[in-house]
């Protein structure tokens, strides 16, 4: 695939912000047929043992809104009582 100048979006950042778990990985989509495509399949690439168990879910609209993906998105933060 040929990248153009201006091809990436400034939301491009988002596609490192995933959720992985033991058993499969969430990448967010962005909304960019190209990008997304390309984003799925260097992740496929990256963790071949994940194989079929790498899902994209679009989220753009979550991302402009709240500055974070899936990953920050999962945080957890406990209080003690």
């Amino acid at each position: 695939m040929k990248i153009k100048k201006g091809y990436y979006s400034d939301l491009s950042w988002a596609y490192i912000n995933s959720l992985q778990t033991q058993d499969f990985i969430i990448i967010p989509g962005l909304g960019n047929t190209l990008t997304d495509a390309e984003a799925l399949k260097q992740y496929k690439e990256l963790f071949p043992e994940y194989k079929d168990h790498i899902f994209q879910v679009q989220m753009r609209e979550f991302i402009e809104e709240h500055g974070g993906a899936l990953n920050c998105l999962t945080w957890t933060i406990r209080q003690s009582c």
